[in-house]
């Protein structure tokens, strides 16, 4: 009974012993948490309502205006041309900060006098129309001290490209002692009627060496080609906040940050690549923030995380990989964020992984717990990566992407991330990069040819497939064949093909008025010179959407400004292009097609050579031309790539409201092919319908029209074939009753491929060579030529020898370096 007692009373003490350690270490934790939270809120902080009076509370800020206050702006002398003002009409309903803007056709200084010191600065657009200010005029400068940090900025651009309604931009710059911080505001005198407008300001001292590289900090990580070295970010550097995500949890904003008003968006939208067993998960465990401050990120960063998870070949297969779209021309520092809190991990090589950072190594064996000191401890790893000017693009790719190490260098093949910071940079004290390209919403109004729902019967695979398909090869070709044609008619109001065409269009053109044109008046109206400039705006640059060797197109509105157009231009003065301006009028006006855009217009007045054009509110087919800015004699076979995949998947090319992974179909159709999920993302009326022969062959000729080199791109002509071929072994299946059985031949699907006569070609046309291959089989090599219809009953295709130098002619819509790219 003693030594009971003794035992417990042991026992007792133990537990009083460790409860009294885990108290002291929790609060311990939560005093250094404390004296951290507590140097933060000592900081410096100045919220400027901009265009406002008196002060206003939002989420535990103060803003205070700047009309008549110590925070009201300077100008030059003799231009107070300023004004504080509410914006006319607001798409939602903003912070009080985001009511009231101040806004000036000429330069205006905001002085702040602030500590010495690194600090935050934050300035917040809305960019709405306001009284006697139209929201398209606002581009303007702006500069911090000695830094750039916009140029020719257009708030409103910004605001389309990002689908947001408020636009934030953060920088990073240190003040001197003794030194003022002024932030100038200039209208840019690039543009006419330009002016510049802020709604609020935010300047907030940040902790020491947060992200500048202090005597105690360790140096960037520098990534490049050939070694690695280290990189700092000094005191004379500015730095702009590019990316700020909390990759595994929901976004975090300004008042749940740890006291210095950062915003921290989820990581959905900018990952490209995880496969099913990916996922993101959290922790309701305590954190010990030995290795790094605790207002280095919040609690959130750290408690959540994703994980390739837990199938180890499929992880071995694969990188779970994120890509940012950042400027080119910019060095940039990236900042990763770790914690490691799962119980299966807890020493080192528990789990070890690769990370690249835009396809640079980064790390090869990056070991969380090592880097820590142990599970639950959060900590961060900088680096810094050129991301350097490549030809004419404005912004490219900055992936980071994570590959667990081999099995004989971990306990287990998986990878994590917590949190991700990308700053650019700046270049000799600038940090402007160019405006995003246009992009136009859907308008308001009725559109003229309103999306149809895919249709779902009770017909059969064989006429989806034969319908379908050859519908879309027999319209893809007849175009050619007008195409090709119309070349050769000069000074004709009509053409064969172009009759023949008007056979299969589901209406016919009207006549429309003409106004002194010299060209036939049966063709489509022609707009004088004044009601082009009238929708331009006198074509200014502001309108500009698409940039070619012909010229410019802007977007446009007529109709007293209820239709919006695509008007093109071909450079003023140029001698060269009027017979094909003439034909690419004579041609698309006769051409109507809700799958086509349609030609509305034309001016030919005092020298001038423009067409005008149904504006595609939706983009266009070409996501090719939307990348590269040019056309080739190929372009169509990769619109045509996509076309086959709308079929295909029953759904458009661009689709917003998904994952970003999702929204070009190209780009998801090609990722689900390579990955072999293709038959997961097809119509839920074709699976079990469609044998996998044809399905795979089907997949193959689009993929191939997908190509990003051009050259290695398919003619139509091997497209068809390819085509005809998918159609025979579904044809074939369907015969034999049930989707992949040999007949007694031994032939797989029981395929005979000269008993079909959509199989047979001319053998004396030498126009190319094309191999079918299933299964590492090479089944049939067939000399290819151009296929044109035929009038027969079921409209089948046969080929007609042609002189393939003639398929393509010279219009309007120039065709840049026809040999592919």
């Amino acid at each position: 009974m003693d030594y009971a007692c003794s035992n417990s009373a042991y026992h007792r003490a133990n537990i009083q012993s460790i409860l009294t350690l885990v108290y002291l270490f929790f609060f311990l934790n939560h005093f250094a948490f404390s004296v951290a939270e507590s140097s933060i809120s000592s900081l410096q902080k100045i919220f400027v309502a901009c265009g406002s009076s008196g002060s206003l509370a939002s989420h535990g800020r103060r803003w205070i205006g700047d009309v008549d206050s110590q925070y009201s702006p300077t100008f030059e002398p003799q231009n107070n041309a300023s004004t504080g003002s509410a914006p006319l009409n607001q798409a939602r309903n903003p912070e009080d900060y985001y009511k009231k803007a101040r806004l000036s056709s000429s330069p205006f200084t905001y002085l702040f006098n602030v500590t010495s010191g690194q600090k935050f600065i934050r300035l917040h657009f809305y960019p709405a129309s306001y009284p006697g200010f139209d929201s398209s005029k606002a581009f303007f400068s702006v500069k911090a001290g000695s830094f750039t940090l916009l140029t020719n900025f257009s708030a409103s651009l910004t605001a389309n490209h990002s689908r947001e309604d408020v636009v934030l931009k953060e920088y990073c710059v240190n003040v001197e002692e003794g030194q003022r911080l002024n932030i100038t505001f200039t209208p840019s005198s690039d543009y006419k009627q330009a002016y510049a407008f802020i709604n609020g300001i935010e300047i907030v001292s940040m902790p020491t060496n947060l992200y500048y590289t202090g005597a105690d900090n360790m140096p960037l990580k520098f990534l490049a080609q050939v070694s690695d070295t280290t990189y700092s970010i000094e005191n004379s550097s500015a730095l702009e906040t590019v990316y700020r995500i909390n990759i595994g949890g929901s976004p975090i904003s300004p008042q749940y940050d740890t006291g210095l008003y950062r915003t921290w968006f989820d990581g959905k939208d900018y990952l490209t690549d995880a496969r099913p067993g990916a996922y993101p998960y959290t922790s309701n465990l305590s954190l010990n923030f030995s290795g790094i401050r605790s207002y280095t990120a919040p609690l959130q960063v750290y408690t959540t995380a994703m994980s390739m998870g837990g199938d180890k070949k499929t992880n071995e297969n694969y990188s779970l990989t994120w890509e940012f779209p950042v400027d080119s021309g910019f060095t940039y520092f990236v900042r990763l964020h770790f914690c490691e809190f799962e119980k299966e991990i807890t020493t080192e090589w528990d789990r070890v992984f690769e990370i690249n950072i835009a396809n640079l190594s980064a790390e090869t064996q990056a070991d969380v717990i090592a880097w820590s000191g142990g599970p639950r401890i959060p900590y961060y790893r900088d680096y810094a990566v050129i991301i350097a000017s490549k030809g004419n693009e404005k912004e490219q790719p900055l992936s980071i992407a994570m590959h667990p190490n081999p099995n004989w260098k971990t306990r287990r093949s998986d990878a994590i991330l917590n949190g991700v910071e990308i700053f650019k940079v700046d270049n000799n004290g600038n940090l402007s990069g160019p405006n995003p390209d246009p992009v136009f919403l859907t308008p308001s109004i009725p559109e003229r040819n309103p999306p149809t729902e895919p249709k779902k019967d009770s017909a059969t695979i064989i006429s989806i497939i034969a319908g379908v398909v050859s519908g879309f090869v027999v319209l893809f070709l007849l175009f050619l064949i007008i195409f090709r044609r119309a070349r050769k008619v000069k000074d004709s109001g009509s053409s064969t093909g172009a009759s023949f065409w008007v056979t299969f269009s589901p209406s016919t053109t009207k006549s429309t008025k003409s106004r002194g044109s010299s060209l036939p008046s049966d063709l489509c109206t022609h707009f004088s010179l004044s009601e082009i400039k009238a929708a331009t705006n006198d074509f200014d640059d502001v309108f500009i959407i698409g940039v070619g060797g012909f010229g410019n197109v802007y977007k446009g509105y007529v109709d007293d400004g209820s239709t919006p157009v695509a008007i093109k231009r071909l450079n003023p003065g140029s001698q060269q292009g009027v017979q094909e301006f003439n034909t690419e009028i004579e041609m698309l006006s006769r051409l109507r097609h809700r799958h086509l855009v349609s030609l509305i217009g034309y001016c030919n007045d005092h020298g001038e050579m423009i067409l005008v054009y149904d504006y595609m509110s939706r983009g266009t087919l070409h996501p090719e031309y939307y990348r590269l800015q040019h056309l080739t004699e190929k372009s169509d076979v990769y619109s045509f790539g996509v076309v086959l995949f709308e079929v295909l998947c029953a759904r458009p090319p661009i689709l917003r409201t998904g994952d970003k992974k999702q929204v070009s179909l190209a780009f998801w159709a090609q990722q689900s092919y390579r990955n072999g999920t293709l038959d997961q993302i097809i119509d839920p009326f074709l699976k079990g319908k469609i044998a996998p022969e044809c399905l795979n062959k089907f997949a193959e000729v689009a993929m191939s029209c997908l190509d990003d080199n051009g050259m290695r791109r398919p003619s139509m002509s091997e497209v068809v074939w390819g085509l005809e071929f998918a159609l025979q072994l579904q044809e074939t299946a369907e015969k034999n009753e049930k989707f992949g059985d040999d007949d007694q031949d031994g032939r797989k699907g029981g395929v005979d491929y000269d008993e079909n006569p959509l199989m047979k070609y001319e053998s004396d046309v030498d126009s190319g060579v094309l191999f079918s291959r299933i299964g590492g089989h090479v089944l049939e090599s067939k000399s290819i030529s151009t296929a044109t219809p035929t009038t027969s009953d079921d409209q089948s295709l046969t080929t007609k020898s042609s002189d393939s130098r003639n398929v393509s002619g010279a219009v309007f819509s120039e065709i840049m370096n026809p040999q592919g790219r």
